[in-house]
């Protein structure tokens, strides 16, 4: 991306469209919190003025005025009176402060949960060509990224008005010094900034390829832990891990350098102005140091803290800067193309199936003049027991997705009991009929009542023990199962590693079954189980007889047992 697209209004404008019109309006509020903060500033810096005149000329006070006959009295209260105000103002700015933070934090949790919805509800294709590790990242570190982003923005916006409002003050107070002060910082600031915002932008650019390269390798090692073991070789891996993890904190690095050491700059050049033009114009117009003094109070106290809130502004801006290859990133994930019905449609009751899926005249092909199938033609019976056999690349895995509605095809339709897929009868409510087991099925890591069972855990212990038993008997994986030190409740870790591939298979195969499926799809899965057990397997679910049952297996061993076969 180039970096003219790096650009803050074109970012925020990006992320507005992501967030709610109800956390819009509380930026609103945010905003107005922030208006009221940089009142209270401003009737701070007034009140120090006459509250400091007073203590220069206290022998002015009359002395029947007001708490006896001591001044004193009257300047105590005055000071308790202005020590409140502060405790108040900054009570104010700690509620936007604290707001802001929950504010940004409320944004990105919303943003992170429509990105997942707009992640789960897109086109297989597009799953299909991601890189794994990218979409990994962008939910970790780069979602994390933009959180920041809005709460740097929301920092800003606190920061603004503070410092319209105390500079507009401090202005009218001392035209002449606070006007030069505030051009040498302005441009103190525009110099940096433009010197640091293009270095600021690539340290982003290279920390995110890094971050992503690094996350790529890791997943390399991880899935494949027994090839690394075996092949020995931990120097390049080493190497490759040691370039890009270094990128990655030298560019943070210069990243946190970029923030926080220009402020010390500006620091040094506001207050050296600020010193320079105060005795210029004392010498100019002959002060005394008591009226000096007395004039450029608020003045000094204004630019305490106008400092502070400039600087933060700063920082925010350039921490924006920082994040914005990151926001590019959750964009890239993001598609216009989405069932955004899946979640309400996967609440809705499903009605399965009674009589046939008709494939009628399908084409489809990866390429373009070059298809797979030409008017192909299938009609599956509700409870037939179908076996699919040919050689690899002929098509068997496209037929299943093809029926499985993740993969929409070029021309024909689809029919569910005589409904055409898409338009009468929903792909959510198809696609929940169907227990889809691939070759190399991967688990997550938990006990295998959990696995099996899924959602189901939350039932009474007892009927659910019972109801895994039945399945894991049906899958042939029950013998394993009750073999193991802890039965049911034995955890296994994550992709069953410490488990064979059959067993993995066959666990897979026993959760498919507790999901009830009108339809079970069987991409060779169960090519890790030996032919005796094979056999046994699909003689027991083909008892379910209103099971519809699709297999792909190269095994002769169970050949006999289908009713219809498919050769490719």
């Amino acid at each position: 991306m180039k970096n003219n697209k790096y650009k803050i209004i074109n970012t925020a404008i990006e992320i507005s469209k992501w967030v709610s019109y109800k956390n819009k309006i509380n930026v609103i509020k945010l905003a107005l919190l922030s208006i009221l903060v940089g009142l209270s500033e401003v009737v701070s810096l007034i009140s120090i003025k006459p509250i400091l005149n007073i203590f220069n000329d206290k022998n002015n006070i009359d002395n029947t005025f007001f708490l006896g006959s001591n001044p004193n009295n009257l300047l105590l209260l005055l000071a308790l009176s202005y020590a409140l105000m502060l405790c108040l103002i900054s009570f104010f700015k700690i509620k936007a402060i604290s707001y802001g933070n929950f504010l940004s934090a409320n944004i990105g949790q919303e943003i992170g949960i429509n990105l997942l919805k707009n992640f789960l509800g897109q086109d297989f294709f597009k799953h299909l060509n991601r890189d794994s590790s990218i979409v990994i990242n962008t939910f970790t570190i780069h979602l994390t990224q933009t959180v920041k982003f809005i709460t740097f923005f929301l920092q800003i916006l606190v920061s603004f008005f503070c410092t319209v409002y105390i500079l507009i003050f401090i202005v009218f107070e001392n035209p002449i010094v606070i006007i030069g002060t505030f051009i040498s910082v302005g441009l103190g600031y525009i110099i940096i900034a433009k010197k640091i915002k293009p270095k600021n932008l690539m340290a982003a650019n290279k920390s995110k390829s890094s971050m992503d390269q690094v996350t790529k390798l890791m997943k390399e090692i991880t899935s494949d832990i027994e090839k690394n073991i075996l092949e020995y070789k931990d120097i390049e891996i080493i190497k490759e891990f040691s370039i890009s993890d270094k990128a990655v904190r030298l560019s943070n690095a210069n990243g946190r350098n970029y923030t926080s050491i220009p402020r010390y700059i500006i620091e040094v050049i506001a207050i050296s102005t600020f010193l320079i033009l105060t005795m210029i114009y004392a010498l100019f117009f002959n002060l005394n140091n008591i009226i000096l003094i007395a004039k450029l109070s608020a003045s000094l106290l204004g630019l305490q803290k106008l400092l502070p809130s400039i600087n933060l502004m700063y920082q925010s801006w350039n921490m924006m800067n920082y994040c914005m290859p990151s926001i590019y990133s959750v964009k890239d994930l993001i598609s216009e193309e989405v069932d955004n019905n899946r979640i309400e449609n996967s609440s809705k009751k499903i009605q399965n199936f009674k009589y046939s899926i008709v494939l009628s005249n399908i084409n489809f092909g990866y390429e373009k003049e070059k298809n797979i199938f030409n008017n192909f033609n299938l009609e599956i019976k509700k409870g037939d027991k179908i076996l699919i056999k040919g050689k690899s690349g002929k098509g068997k895995s496209t037929l299943i997705r093809i029926i499985c509605g993740l993969i929409k095809p070029a021309k024909g339709q689809i029919l569910i009991d005589n409904k055409f897929l898409g338009k009468e009868i929903s792909y959510s409510n198809w696609q929940r009929q169907i227990g889809l087991v691939r070759q190399k099925p991967y688990l997550k890591s938990g006990n295998l009542l959990n696995l099996i069972l899924g959602k189901q855990i939350n039932i009474n212990k007892k009927n659910a023990l019972k109801e895994a038993k039945y399945f894991a008997k049906l899958a042939c994986i029950e013998e394993f199962i009750e073999s193991l030190p802890f039965g049911y409740m034995q955890h296994i870790n994550e992709d069953g590693n410490t488990l064979s591939g059959g067993q993995i298979q066959r666990i897979a195969i026993a959760s498919k079954l507790a999901l009830k499926p009108s339809i079970l799809i069987l991409d060779e899965s169960t090519s890790g189980v030996d032919k005796a057990t094979e056999t046994s397997f699909f003689e027991n679910i083909f008892k379910l007889e209103n099971l519809t049952v699709i297999a792909i297996s190269h095994s002769s061993n169970v050949e006999r047992l289908f009713s219809k076969k498919i050769i490719f």
